[in-house]
C-alpha cells in the first residue's frame, strides 16, 4: 500500500475442522510525527524542508538516494512545524 513497508505480526491458531479469517489493516498500525525545527535561541524557522525515510541498517545514502528513497516531505510552517500523517509502522 502506498509503495511503502508495512510489518506486522500475528499468530493465529486454527483448530481442526474451523476455518480462520485474518484481515491486514496496514494504516491502522499507522501514526503521525510532529516535528518543530527551532533556532539557537529556540525561535522557530519557517520554510525548512523536512523529509521521513525508511531507517537501513548500514544504510550509506547519497543526498540523491535520499531524496528518492524518502516517504514524505514537507516545510515547516510559520511555527516551525511540519506534521506527517499515516506513517507505517516499520521494524528494522
Amino acid at each position: 500500500m502506498d509503495k511503502r513497508v508495512y510489518c506486522t505480526e500475528t499468530y493465529t491458531q486454527v483448530i481442526a475442522g474451523e476455518n480462520k479469517t485474518v484481515e491486514a489493516r496496514p494504516i491502522a498500525n499507522s501514526g503521525k510525527i510532529t516535528a518543530t525545527v527551532i533556532n539557537m535561541n529556540e525561535e522557530p524557522i519557517e520554510d525548512v524542508n523536512v523529509a521521513v525515510l525508511p531507517f537501513y541498517h548500514e544504510a550509506n545514502y547519497t543526498y540523491e538516494q535520499m531524496l528518492e528513497d524518502r516517504w514524505f516531505h514537507a516545510s515547516t510552517d510559520a511555527n516551525g512545524e511540519v506534521t506527517f500523517t499515516k506513517v507505517p509502522a516499520y521494524d528494522q
